[in-house]
Protein backbone atom coordinates (compact mmCIF):
# COMPACT_ATOMS: atom_id res chain seq x y z
CA UNK A 1 0.00 0.00 0.00
CA UNK A 2 2.87 2.34 0.57
CA UNK A 3 4.26 1.87 -2.74
CA UNK A 4 0.40 2.83 -4.17
CA UNK A 5 0.97 5.74 -2.29
CA UNK A 6 4.38 7.14 -3.62
CA UNK A 7 3.97 5.82 -7.01
CA UNK A 8 -0.01 7.34 -7.60
CA UNK A 9 -2.31 5.52 -9.23
CA UNK A 10 -1.26 7.01 -12.79
CA UNK A 11 1.67 3.75 -13.01
CA UNK A 12 0.97 1.47 -10.44
CA UNK A 13 -1.73 -1.09 -9.85
CA UNK A 14 -2.83 -3.37 -6.90
CA UNK A 15 -4.33 -6.58 -6.10
CA UNK A 16 -5.67 -6.66 -2.31
CA UNK A 17 -6.49 -9.37 0.11
CA UNK A 18 -8.99 -8.53 2.78
CA UNK A 19 -11.98 -9.79 4.56
CA UNK A 20 -14.92 -9.35 2.28
CA UNK A 21 -17.06 -9.83 5.15
CA UNK A 22 -15.80 -6.91 7.15
CA UNK A 23 -14.27 -4.30 4.71
CA UNK A 24 -16.68 -1.87 4.35
CA UNK A 25 -17.39 -0.40 1.27
CA UNK A 26 -15.80 3.02 2.38
CA UNK A 27 -12.26 0.89 2.47
CA UNK A 28 -12.76 -0.48 -0.97
CA UNK A 29 -13.27 2.80 -2.39
CA UNK A 30 -10.41 4.49 -0.65
CA UNK A 31 -8.67 1.04 -1.70
CA UNK A 32 -9.54 1.76 -5.66
CA UNK A 33 -8.40 5.62 -4.81
CA UNK A 34 -4.68 3.87 -4.34
CA UNK A 35 -4.63 1.98 -7.16
CA UNK A 36 -6.36 -1.25 -6.56
CA UNK A 37 -8.55 -3.27 -9.16
CA UNK A 38 -9.27 -6.20 -7.60
CA UNK A 39 -9.03 -8.84 -4.54
CA UNK A 40 -7.40 -12.35 -4.41
CA UNK A 41 -8.84 -15.49 -3.24
CA UNK A 42 -6.08 -18.05 -2.88
CA UNK A 43 -7.90 -21.38 -1.82
CA UNK A 44 -4.14 -23.13 -2.59
CA UNK A 45 -1.87 -21.36 0.03
CA UNK A 46 -2.94 -23.17 3.39
CA UNK A 47 -2.53 -26.44 1.13
CA UNK A 48 -5.88 -27.64 2.68
CA UNK A 49 -8.45 -29.02 0.55
CA UNK A 50 -11.15 -26.71 -0.69
CA UNK A 51 -15.04 -27.08 -0.65
CA UNK A 52 -16.18 -26.19 -3.34
CA UNK A 53 -20.59 -24.76 -1.63
CA UNK A 54 -17.97 -22.35 0.15
CA UNK A 55 -15.71 -21.13 -2.64
CA UNK A 56 -18.82 -20.41 -4.69
CA UNK A 57 -20.12 -18.73 -1.97
CA UNK A 58 -17.45 -16.37 -1.26
CA UNK A 59 -16.88 -15.79 -5.34
CA UNK A 60 -20.18 -14.51 -5.59
CA UNK A 61 -20.15 -12.46 -2.42
CA UNK A 62 -16.93 -10.94 -3.44
CA UNK A 63 -18.14 -10.02 -6.83
CA UNK A 64 -21.31 -8.81 -5.10
CA UNK A 65 -18.85 -6.20 -3.30
CA UNK A 66 -17.06 -4.92 -5.83
CA UNK A 67 -19.19 -5.18 -8.61
CA UNK A 68 -19.51 -1.80 -8.72
CA UNK A 69 -15.93 -0.31 -8.05
CA UNK A 70 -14.78 0.24 -12.01
CA UNK A 71 -12.11 -2.31 -13.89
CA UNK A 72 -12.00 -4.35 -10.38
CA UNK A 73 -11.42 -8.11 -10.73
CA UNK A 74 -11.64 -11.50 -8.36
CA UNK A 75 -8.16 -12.76 -8.41
CA UNK A 76 -8.55 -16.51 -7.68
CA UNK A 77 -6.16 -19.69 -7.32
CA UNK A 78 -7.48 -22.89 -6.84
CA UNK A 79 -7.16 -26.44 -8.23
CA UNK A 80 -6.99 -27.00 -11.82
CA UNK A 81 -10.14 -29.32 -11.76
CA UNK A 82 -12.24 -26.60 -10.10
CA UNK A 83 -12.42 -24.40 -13.41
CA UNK A 84 -14.93 -27.02 -14.54
CA UNK A 85 -17.13 -27.00 -11.21
CA UNK A 86 -16.92 -23.44 -10.89
CA UNK A 87 -17.96 -22.81 -14.45
CA UNK A 88 -21.10 -21.45 -14.02
CA UNK A 89 -20.79 -19.73 -10.95
CA UNK A 90 -17.81 -17.88 -13.13
CA UNK A 91 -20.05 -17.31 -16.13
CA UNK A 92 -22.71 -15.53 -13.88
CA UNK A 93 -20.72 -13.50 -12.12
CA UNK A 94 -21.04 -9.06 -12.74
CA UNK A 95 -16.88 -9.08 -12.73
CA UNK A 96 -14.27 -11.22 -14.52
CA UNK A 97 -11.92 -13.30 -13.07
CA UNK A 98 -8.26 -14.02 -13.42
CA UNK A 99 -6.83 -17.25 -12.98
CA UNK A 100 -3.87 -17.10 -11.33
CA UNK A 101 -0.14 -18.77 -11.82
CA UNK A 102 -2.02 -20.13 -15.12
CA UNK A 103 -5.18 -21.51 -13.64
CA UNK A 104 -2.96 -24.04 -11.70
CA UNK A 105 -2.91 -25.85 -14.63
CA UNK A 106 0.39 -28.52 -13.80
CA UNK A 107 3.48 -29.12 -15.89
CA UNK A 108 4.01 -32.98 -17.29
CA UNK A 109 6.85 -33.19 -14.71
CA UNK A 110 4.07 -32.06 -11.80
CA UNK A 111 1.12 -34.28 -13.39
CA UNK A 112 3.33 -37.43 -13.39
CA UNK A 113 3.77 -36.93 -9.17
CA UNK A 114 -0.15 -36.74 -9.07
CA UNK A 115 -2.27 -40.16 -8.99
CA UNK A 116 -4.94 -38.19 -10.65
CA UNK A 117 -3.66 -37.68 -13.99
CA UNK A 118 -2.82 -41.37 -14.65
CA UNK A 119 -1.34 -42.30 -17.77
CA UNK A 120 -1.70 -38.56 -19.04
CA UNK A 121 0.76 -37.52 -21.63
CA UNK A 122 -0.63 -33.81 -22.61
CA UNK A 123 -0.62 -31.56 -20.25
CA UNK A 124 -3.66 -29.38 -22.26
CA UNK A 125 -5.80 -33.10 -21.42
CA UNK A 126 -5.76 -31.70 -17.59
CA UNK A 127 -8.64 -31.44 -16.02
CA UNK A 128 -10.05 -28.00 -15.92
CA UNK A 129 -8.03 -26.83 -19.05
CA UNK A 130 -10.52 -26.72 -21.23
CA UNK A 131 -13.03 -25.41 -19.08
CA UNK A 132 -10.57 -22.80 -18.66
CA UNK A 133 -10.23 -22.40 -22.07
CA UNK A 134 -13.97 -21.74 -22.43
CA UNK A 135 -14.45 -19.20 -19.54
CA UNK A 136 -11.54 -17.02 -21.27
CA UNK A 137 -13.55 -16.85 -24.56
CA UNK A 138 -16.29 -15.98 -23.01
CA UNK A 139 -14.38 -12.63 -22.07
CA UNK A 140 -15.29 -14.02 -18.25
CA UNK A 141 -11.39 -15.28 -17.36
CA UNK A 142 -7.99 -13.45 -17.87
CA UNK A 143 -5.32 -15.71 -17.49
CA UNK A 144 -2.27 -14.92 -15.87
CA UNK A 145 1.21 -16.58 -16.99
CA UNK A 146 2.71 -17.16 -14.05
CA UNK A 147 4.42 -18.85 -11.45
CA UNK A 148 5.23 -21.34 -13.50
CA UNK A 149 7.78 -23.02 -10.94
CA UNK A 150 4.80 -23.82 -8.58
CA UNK A 151 3.44 -25.95 -11.57
CA UNK A 152 6.46 -27.14 -12.69
CA UNK A 153 9.36 -29.70 -11.09
CA UNK A 154 11.78 -28.28 -13.91
CA UNK A 155 12.81 -25.45 -11.87
CA UNK A 156 16.38 -25.17 -13.48
CA UNK A 157 15.56 -25.36 -16.44
CA UNK A 158 12.90 -22.39 -16.19
CA UNK A 159 10.36 -24.90 -16.38
CA UNK A 160 10.91 -25.68 -19.65
CA UNK A 161 7.66 -28.18 -19.55
CA UNK A 162 5.36 -25.49 -19.23
CA UNK A 163 5.76 -24.97 -23.21
CA UNK A 164 2.44 -26.72 -24.44
CA UNK A 165 0.41 -25.36 -21.95
CA UNK A 166 1.94 -21.74 -22.41
CA UNK A 167 1.52 -22.53 -26.54
CA UNK A 168 -1.77 -23.86 -26.55
CA UNK A 169 -2.80 -20.56 -24.20
CA UNK A 170 -1.75 -18.19 -26.74
CA UNK A 171 -3.33 -20.21 -29.65
CA UNK A 172 -6.72 -19.98 -28.00
CA UNK A 173 -6.71 -16.90 -26.36
CA UNK A 174 -3.99 -14.71 -26.97
CA UNK A 175 -5.75 -11.53 -26.17
CA UNK A 176 -6.27 -12.81 -22.39
CA UNK A 177 -3.09 -13.53 -20.90
CA UNK A 178 -1.16 -11.14 -19.13
CA UNK A 179 2.09 -12.36 -17.45
CA UNK A 180 3.25 -11.89 -13.53
CA UNK A 181 6.92 -12.26 -12.18
CA UNK A 182 5.10 -13.53 -8.63
CA UNK A 183 8.06 -12.02 -7.00
CA UNK A 184 8.93 -12.62 -4.39
CA UNK A 185 8.47 -16.04 -4.80
CA UNK A 186 6.70 -17.60 -1.22
CA UNK A 187 6.93 -20.94 -0.38
CA UNK A 188 3.70 -23.80 -0.82
CA UNK A 189 0.45 -24.09 1.29
CA UNK A 190 1.28 -27.56 2.17
CA UNK A 191 4.54 -26.82 3.85
CA UNK A 192 2.93 -24.31 5.99
CA UNK A 193 0.19 -26.87 7.54
CA UNK A 194 2.48 -28.01 10.37
CA UNK A 195 4.49 -24.43 11.07
CA UNK A 196 3.27 -21.93 13.49
CA UNK A 197 1.94 -18.64 11.87
CA UNK A 198 5.51 -16.97 13.21
CA UNK A 199 7.57 -18.77 11.47
CA UNK A 200 9.85 -17.33 9.37
CA UNK A 201 9.52 -18.26 5.24
CA UNK A 202 12.47 -17.96 3.56
CA UNK A 203 12.00 -17.25 -0.53
CA UNK A 204 12.86 -19.29 -2.73
CA UNK A 205 15.14 -18.78 -5.19
CA UNK A 206 14.28 -18.46 -8.43
CA UNK A 207 15.68 -17.25 -12.31
CA UNK A 208 13.27 -14.85 -13.04
CA UNK A 209 15.36 -13.95 -16.35
CA UNK A 210 15.83 -17.51 -17.94
CA UNK A 211 11.78 -17.74 -17.07
CA UNK A 212 11.00 -14.63 -19.12
CA UNK A 213 13.56 -16.00 -21.54
CA UNK A 214 11.67 -19.09 -22.00
CA UNK A 215 8.64 -17.52 -22.55
CA UNK A 216 9.62 -15.53 -25.15
CA UNK A 217 11.03 -18.28 -26.85
CA UNK A 218 7.09 -19.57 -26.35
CA UNK A 219 5.58 -16.92 -27.87
CA UNK A 220 6.60 -16.14 -30.93
CA UNK A 221 4.70 -13.50 -32.47
CA UNK A 222 5.93 -9.90 -31.93
CA UNK A 223 2.67 -8.78 -31.52
CA UNK A 224 1.18 -11.37 -29.18
CA UNK A 225 4.07 -10.75 -27.29
CA UNK A 226 2.98 -6.70 -26.77
CA UNK A 227 -0.68 -7.72 -25.94
CA UNK A 228 1.08 -10.07 -23.03
CA UNK A 229 3.17 -7.66 -21.59
CA UNK A 230 1.73 -4.20 -22.38
CA UNK A 231 -1.67 -3.63 -23.96
CA UNK A 232 -3.31 -6.52 -22.22
CA UNK A 233 -2.72 -5.29 -18.74
CA UNK A 234 -3.14 -2.10 -19.68
CA UNK A 235 -6.52 -2.98 -20.87
CA UNK A 236 -7.60 -5.19 -17.44
CA UNK A 237 -5.78 -2.92 -14.99
CA UNK A 238 -7.22 0.55 -16.15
Amino acid sequence: MQTLREGGCRIVRGIAVVDIESISDADLRKLHDLGVRGLRINKQADGKSTDLEILQQTIVKTASRIQYLPGWKIQLFCAPAMWEDLYETILSLPVQVIADHVGGMRALSKLQLNAEAGGLDDPTKQPGFEALVRLARASKVIIKLSGFYRLSDMVKSGCEDMEPIVKALVEAVPQRLVWGSDWPHTGEGKDRLNRGVDAVENFREIDDTLNVYNLRRWVKNEEVWKDLMVKNPARFYS
